[in-house]
């Protein structure tokens, strides 16, 4: 079994056990909403090209308006499966022709008891519970304040002496443990602007007939989030027939509606862009390509750059090192770089640009041909170097300082802060795959992280940003932040007793884990599993497990590249 299949395999069994729960709890005919903590997995074996059918009880004659109510939320949990024929069954037929459950999924805490109140004096029933995410009819998250509440309120009327519901919004509000079983994180990619990188947009969709939405979100275009990083191969006119796609012997058979790319590189990139969303699913291994019925190859994909996230780059007393695990291999002599560079950082991919910190501002070397300059900064951010080789830095002590980008070619960029206020950049960091930037602001005491697209030309220059976002839990008591790979972000924050590190991935929901309790610096490599972070005393530690363990006292600086 290939390390893919196992993940799927693992990924399929969590799934399962969610489903099991979901079923058993609806075959009991419960008349309460589930209130227990999340289901444990357990070993069963189920087809990896098909998501499982979950049942749903229709009505109960006689049933009252807080039993019809919660009856109605159990089948919108199995919506998915009969696409949400039995919860029409709650509803009067006016209701059940109007009401769009797509708009929306709220989901509410398993771990909580939602709250089913009846008004005998308007017919109206209000559900309350506390809030976990929602999900937009495209597939993006959001993730709501801390004590947010889903509401709903139904009203209800009788129907052949019957209650049914007469009155409510679109969407629907499902538990998270109903919402693991039926919904999966996938990711739309777009190609960047240069056309080098696909650039992942993350989604949650049903898991019934994935690939199909998956398809179906391409064509709509990505999120405003990253779309000045990308652009799309698919044609402006491209439109999937109303069957969806075709999966057999997990080949999807695509046939796009539209006017097929004009150059072979054009093709090329819309079977890479379609290839490798589609194939992210269990069910499809192979996609065959079609627009208005002409085939396009998808046999001789890019392969894009290739990322060297293994190893980090340390300051030592000699110079820069090269660090994998706690083992150090020499990089740059100090003789090169000068007494005072420390805050090192190296390029993700392509040939290899070591940057740092001086008294005079930011240093750059390319290490295949020793060409090195310094750029002028005021207290700079220490600095990220992207898959390009640019490297990025701002002035830490100026509110809305512009952002500098430059090559050792002597190439300078001056990029303007999105931030007008009086904020100031504490840390800048630009994701692997170029297409992102991460940022630490400073308002007064606060330390906020955001996140902003990169624009690029054709060529791969940086030439602005879009809007930022800001992160949700990325606010007050955040240390420092770096990037997991180019879709996890990790940041050190400071919580009574101590410090934990977050894992934020994006488009999805936070977790924590214990970290040193002096903790100000971190950084992490392809993944939250590979992370090193520095102490106020001086003190650099990896984490293996759930235990910190210190490198010694030769490493100073370290961090991974991007």
């Amino acid at each position: 079994m290939t390390s893919r299949e196992h993940s799927r395999t693992r990924s399929r069994r969590g799934v399962v056990a969610a489903c099991v729960a979901l079923v058993t709890l609806v075959l009991a005919g419960c008349t309460s909403l589930p209130n227990a903590g999340a289901p444990q997995p357990f070993e069963v074996s189920v087809p990896d090209s098909d998501p499982l059918d979950l049942a749903a009880r229709a009505p109960t004659k006689g049933a009252d308006p807080q039993s019809l109510v919660t009856g109605f939320l159990l089948a919108c949990a199995a919506g998915q499966s009969d696409d949400f024929a039995t919860a029409r069954l709650f509803l009067t037929s006016d209701a059940a022709s109007g009401w769009d459950p797509s708009t929306e999924v709220q989901v509410y805490s398993t771990d909580s008891t939602p709250q089913v109140a009846a008004d005998s004096g308007t017919g109206e029933v209000t559900v309350s519970a506390p809030a976990v995410a929602s999900v937009s009819t495209d597939g993006e998250m959001a993730l709501p304040d801390s004590g947010a509440q889903v509401t709903r309120r139904f009203e209800l009327t009788q129907e052949s002496g019957e209650w049914r519901i007469s009155g409510l919004e679109d969407g629907v509000v499902i538990s998270e443990s109903s919402f693991t079983a039926a919904y999966q994180q996938a990711s739309l990619y777009f190609p960047s602007t240069d056309g080098q990188v696909l650039v992942a947009d993350p989604r949650w969709y049903p898991s019934k007939r994935l690939p199909t939405h998956l398809l179906t979100g391409l064509i709509a275009g990505p999120a405003a989030s990253v779309a000045p990083s990308v652009t799309t191969a698919l044609p402006a006119d491209a439109s999937l027939p109303s069957q969806g796609i075709d999966i057999t012997d997990q080949v999807a058979h695509v046939n796009l509606e539209g006017t097929a790319p004009d150059s072979p590189q054009g093709q090329r990139l819309l079977a890479w862009q379609l290839s490798a969303t589609l194939t992210q699913t269990s069910a499809v291994n192979e996609v065959d390509l079609r627009i208005a019925g002409a085939r396009i190859a998808t046999d001789d994909l890019p392969s894009g750059p290739t990322y060297s996230m293994e190893s980090a780059i340390a300051s030592v007393e000699d110079g820069f090192a090269t660090l994998t695990g706690s083992a150090l291999s020499p990089l740059v002599s100090r003789d090169l770089l000068g007494a005072d560079a420390e805050q090192p950082a190296l390029s993700p991919a392509g040939g290899a640009t070591v940057a740092w910190v001086t008294q005079e501002g930011v240093g750059a070397r390319r290490l295949s041909d020793g060409r090195q300059l310094v750029h002028s900064t005021d207290a700079p951010t220490w600095p990220s170097v992207d898959r390009s080789g640019w490297v990025w830095s701002t002035s830490m002590h100026t509110a809305g300082a512009t952002w500098t980008a430059f090559s050792v070619d002597g190439q300078v960029v001056e990029i303007d802060s999105p931030f007008t206020d009086s904020s100031t950049t504490t840390a800048l960091r630009v994701s692997p795959d170029g297409a992102r930037v991460v940022v630490l602001r400073r308002i007064g005491s606060e330390q906020g992280i955001w996140v902003a697209p990169v624009r690029r030309d054709a060529q791969g220059v940086p030439v602005g940003v879009g809007d930022p976002v800001s992160v949700p839990g990325g606010d007050a008591g955040v240390v420092d932040v770096s990037w997991a790979g180019s879709m996890t972000l990790v940041a050190l924050h400071g919580v009574s007793g101590g410090t934990e590190l977050m894992v934020m991935p994006l488009g999805g929901r936070s977790t924590t884990l214990t970290a040193p309790a002096s903790a100000e610096h971190v950084t992490a490599g392809a993944s939250p599993s590979t992370v090193y972070v520095r102490t106020d005393e001086g003190t650099t530690l990896s984490r293996s497990g759930s235990v910190w363990q210190p490198l010694g006292a030769q490493v100073r600086d370290v961090a991974f590249p991007g």
